[in-house]
């Protein structure tokens, strides 16, 4: 396992254990994740105090006795806090004093060891009082409970606030970062190439990184949207995946190693521009063609089901999730069968909201207390994130026993199907499959302007070194002809040397060219040379400038 200077002060493995799931799964399947993950070389295990309400961490101070300094000694433990959550939501951040050493003491219980590594606020609070954060992480350290200290999900500005203050270092920034999260290499691009960066007053997060050496630390980097689940394998990303597996199977190793290469900075440059386009062309897609419709006689099947399981609805209570078309039609079918019909809103307009005859709305927000109130859940939004985790469903006192997941990508985790006593149908288990196997023309003209944007850039790449060896080549045979001396005029010396550069070119190349390619490249000089003489005008700048390739 490589390992990596963190902030510049502390050696830890490359990779990290993040141990929020750990308590989801059988303790012989965390006990085996934790020790695979220790026979592999790593070395730095995550926590919160939020991941499983603290479960987790208790789970993995059963696995690991923390207490030995023999097993101790060979980890690092890092651990975040300031989420307040009730059982199926956040609530608010808190980033008091009291707060913070009240969360590290109680993680440091949990855990069954004397330190924390690391620890860091989770998230940025809106009011936080940058003294308090100060005093916490003063008395924290001088007791020897943390040694060294970082954030989550930060911006710079928000960083810079606290060192206002805070006098240890901040060592670490865990962001999302991946394949499928580039955002923040987009948000170091020129503002020239990025114009709605100029709405981000807070800086690049990644140069400020670099400056202030602050690791950035990539959460979740095989997940999608905020709790979306993996992307590998997932049928919204199928450039991606198409890429990664064809790669991985030339290399012998899996796709997930891939990604990683690529986050790491392993990947040399042909296969990193390789996955920016399949990642912009798979969001070219999904915002330009609906990909993801689902045909509404879907809500007509799951309302069949749903009448078989349970041999009549009459007098069963439901919750839709989403009132756009399908949510509508579904609680309309129920409510027909005799159901109580109970649907989300998350906005409410009076005389423009539609809520379905017969059936009654709550706030979105409000989802989980109607939820333990039905026997049955059925959701149907565009939403691209879960709107139930398993963690959620799970934590609620009374479940529905029959869940409908209508939507595309997936509303529901595919976790809650797993759960004692809980039926959960889709699209697929319903038959309601649409554009399987079927790619929509406009898909693959996108597709296709992405793969030649891709091979236009890889051949112009190889040319590289041909062109550099060209310029060298054309400089010194330029430097033989008897005209070229030192009382030629400025004027007529370039004349000269670029018609004899042309002819080098065009008689080298007599084979390859053609008129058509030659009138291109005129248009696109008359037109660069154009821009460019605007701007000299604007700027009342003479100097000379680079002139860039543009054939």
């Amino acid at each position: 396992m490589k390992h990596i200077m963190i902030g510049g002060m502390v050696e830890s493995s490359a990779a990290a254990l993040g141990c929020m799931r750990i308590c989801r799964v059988p303790l012989a399947d965390a006990r085996k994740v934790v020790h695979q993950a220790l026979d592999l070389g790593i070395r730095l295990f995550d926590h919160a105090d939020v991941y499983g309400f603290g479960k987790s961490e208790e789970i993995f101070g059963e696995i690991l006795d923390l207490k030995t300094p023999s097993v101790r000694e060979r980890i690092q433990i890092q651990s975040k806090c300031t989420l307040i959550r009730d059982q199926v939501q956040t609530l608010y951040n808190d980033q008091s004093k009291e707060h913070i050493i009240k969360s590290a003491e109680a993680s440091l219980k949990r855990l069954g060891t004397d330190y924390l590594d690391m620890f860091l606020l989770h998230h940025p609070d809106t009011l936080v009082e940058p003294e308090e954060v100060a005093e916490a992480f003063d008395y924290l350290h001088s007791t020897g409970k943390v040694r060294y200290f970082g954030v989550s999900n930060h911006k710079p500005m928000q960083v810079e606030l606290l060192k206002t203050c805070v006098q240890q270092p901040l060592i670490m920034n865990q962001l999302q970062f991946s394949v499928a999260h580039p955002d923040l290499v987009d948000a170091s691009q020129p503002l020239r190439m990025q114009p709605h960066a100029l709405a981000d007053t807070n800086g690049d997060v990644l140069t400020y990184s670099r400056i202030h050496k602050m690791t950035i630390q990539a959460w979740s980097p095989f997940q999608f949207g905020f709790y979306g689940g993996p992307f590998m394998e997932n049928e919204q990303y199928p450039e991606l995946n198409q890429v990664a597996g064809r790669l991985a199977e030339e290399r012998q190793v899996s796709k997930s190693a891939i990604a990683i290469a690529r986050k790491a900075g392993a990947a040399d440059p042909v296969l990193e521009t390789l996955f920016r386009n399949a990642v912009a062309a798979g969001k070219a897609i999904k915002t330009q063609i609906h990909l993801t419709d689902v045909a509404v006689s879907a809500a007509g099947q799951a309302v069949q089901v749903l009448k078989r399981d349970l041999g009549s609805l009459h007098g069963r209570s439901a919750l839709v999730i989403g009132n756009g078309e399908m949510g509508r039609l579904a609680a309309t079918l129920l409510h027909a069968e005799g159901c109580r019909v109970i649907v989300t809103l998350r906005t409410y307009r009076h005389g423009m909201t539609v809520i379905p005859a017969g059936c009654t709305a709550t706030p979105y927000d409000d989802r989980f207390s109607a939820m333990e109130k039905a026997d049955i859940l059925l959701s149907a939004t565009v939403s691209p994130h879960y709107t139930v985790t398993a963690e959620q469903f799970s934590m609620l006192s009374s479940k529905p026993a029959y869940v409908v997941d209508l939507a595309m990508p997936r509303d529901v985790d595919p976790c809650v199907g797993a759960l004692p006593g809980i039926k959960l149908y889709n699209v697929d288990t319903l038959g309601a499959k649409q554009h399987r196997g079927q790619i929509p023309q406009e898909a693959l003209n996108i597709l296709d302007d992405y793969m030649s944007r891709f091979y236009d850039w890889n051949n112009y790449r190889r040319c590289l070194p041909a062109i550099e060896a060209l310029k060298e080549a054309i400089t010194q045979r330029l430097l033989t002809y008897p005209e070229i001396g030192d009382e030629i005029e400025r004027d007529e010396l370039v004349e000269l040397a670029v018609g004899r550069a042309v002819e080098l070119i065009t008689g080298g190349l007599k084979e390859l060219i053609n008129p058509q390619e030659l009138e291109r490249c005129v248009k696109k000089i008359n037109t660069h040379t154009s821009v460019r003489s605007r701007g000299k005008e604007n700027a009342n700048d003479t100097e000379h400038a680079s002139f860039p390739a543009v054939c």
